[in-house]
């Protein structure tokens, strides 16, 4: 038994396929013209598929106004006293259908709260002489399954907490360390510059690649009166690990400067060797440097080999001394091996001595002993991070992780024989605390709601109070 024939225009068979679909799942055994069968006796197949149906529904739309096999189908059903009409669009019906109430489904998209639906059923349900098919009930769940539904919202609750838990959130960090030593890693995406100018006693560079010393007006070797001018030299190591490299002022009251050292994908490691000097270990990528010096110094290469034009040096050690202008580039060396070290003999001056800020990430403060303990290099400091205030003693152990680049703001070098070191940044986790008591910070998403205790409790109505009462009505329902 056919209750409802659906006539509509090719062009609307998006529409008319969801209203099929909306009827049928009413209870009404609804046919098109897709259900039939192609060939030369489809007219017919139509005709019969009308008188077999209680109702015929049309749906008026320009395109179906003008199609003669839509015109056909509801003349037979008018002319059979069950026709429904309905308009999807803002269209006038065609003469002769114009008398006949019609349906608005304007606006419709395929949902079963549109009011012209409601009425569209009703005047499909008046076409039938005996009582129409109704939609099968459906079961009402079984009580543990809606037992279960209560607990639904606080799984979703916990789940929500695990994946705060885990959801990183780096914090602000702010440190003031006074340490003999310290080392972190450099990514910067251009060579960056872990010293600018700075006055220096001596220099000392130990396991470098090559030293070029561009030509000087006057350049004397150690025991010879020749003066060797317009040459330029270059000094390889000679097979000894690692190589040296010394240069310091013939006359005590003057200084080197150096101009920069830079690096590019880093490790860099600071350190106090002796009190006034600090040390700098580059690990990892190439670095570059350059220093000038005073009218009189004295260069001693040991273990290098050098190479001068018509004036060649192969020896494992050779004494220079230069004449040269005091804002000269006498010094410039690359690793790009290492480890290449440079020991730096601070000129004493009044008042603190800076490096300024540099750009890091993974920052550690230890090291490790000859007899392969890990030990701290921290004298004293303060550790601040959003809620805590944590003063460091000595032989704390500090290290910054997942920085998001932290910088090395100041590093004084007036504090005898440690750096006073000022870190600020963003770090994604932190560990800090006696050995044996290490306490490791890790900043996620929960940790910042919890400081914000107004926010915290507007989260959790959201994630757990609304779905528990939303569970909590469908319960009341189920059973």
């Amino acid at each position: 038994m056919i209750d409802v024939f659906l006539s509509y225009a090719r062009n609307d068979e998006a529409q008319a396929r969801q209203l099929k679909e909306l009827l049928e799942r009413r209870g009404f055994a609804v046919t098109w013209d897709g259900d039939l069968l192609p060939g030369p006796d489809y007219p017919q197949q139509i005709e019969k598929a009308v008188h077999a149906a209680r109702c015929v529904v049309v749906l008026w739309t320009p395109d179906s106004v003008g199609s003669h096999w839509v015109l056909e189908e509801a003349t037979l059903g008018r002319d059979q006293g069950k026709l429904v009409p309905a308009k999807l669009r803002d269209v006038e019906p065609p003469l002769g259908f114009r008398l006949s109430q019609t349906v608005d489904l304007r606006g419709w998209h395929g949902g079963a709260d549109h009011p012209g639906i409601r009425r569209l059923e009703t005047g499909v349900r008046a076409h039938f002489t005996e009582p129409p098919p109704q939609p099968a009930p459906s079961p009402k769940p079984l009580r543990w399954m809606a037992r279960l539904g209560l607990l639904a919202p606080s799984l979703f609750a916990a789940s929500a907490v695990a994946v705060l838990s885990w959801w990183p959130a780096p914090a602000t960090l702010e440190a003031d360390v006074l340490t003999t030593r310290f080392r972190f890693h450099t990514s910067a995406a251009e060579p960056q510059p872990l010293f600018r100018e700075m006055p220096v006693r001596s220099l000392a560079v130990r396991g470098f690649d090559e030293v070029r010393l561009p030509p000087q007006s006057e350049t004397r070797v150690a025991g010879s009166d020749a003066p060797l001018s317009g040459f330029g030299l270059v000094l390889h190591p000679s097979g000894a690990d690692p190589a040296r490299i010394s240069v310091r002022p013939v006359d005590p009251r003057e200084s080197l400067s150096i101009d920069g050292v830079s690096a590019l994908l880093a490790e860099v490691t600071l350190d106090v060797p002796e009190p006034g000097s600090i040390g700098v270990t580059v690990r990892g990528a190439k670095v570059n440097a350059g220093a000038s010096m005073p009218a009189e110094v004295q260069m001693i290469a040991t273990a290098c080999a050098g190479s001068a034009p018509a004036w060649p040096l192969d020896q494992p050690s050779v004494t220079l001394r230069s004449r040269v202008a005091p804002s000269s580039r006498l010094l410039e060396f690359s690793s790009a091996k290492g480890p290449l070290r440079l020991v730096l003999g601070l000129v004493p001056e009044p008042g603190p001595q800076t490096l300024k800020a540099v750009t890091a990430d993974h920052i550690e403060f230890l090291q490790q002993a000859s007899s392969g303990v890990v030990e701290s290099t921290i004298v004293s400091g303060v550790l601040q991070f959003p809620g805590r205030n944590q003063p460091l003693s000595a032989n704390d152990f500090l290290m910054l992780e997942a920085t998001r680049p932290f910088q090395v703001r100041r590093v004084d070098l007036s504090a005898g024989g440690a750096l006073r070191v000022h870190l600020y940044g963003r770090a994604g986790a932190v560990s800090y605390g006696p050995p044996g008591y290490l306490k490791r910070e890790r900043f996620t998403m929960l940790s910042a709601l919890a400081r914000h205790y107004f926010l915290a409790g507007a989260v959790a109505l959201i994630v757990w109070l609304l779905p528990q009462w939303w569970a909590w009505r469908w319960f009341r329902r189920a059973v």
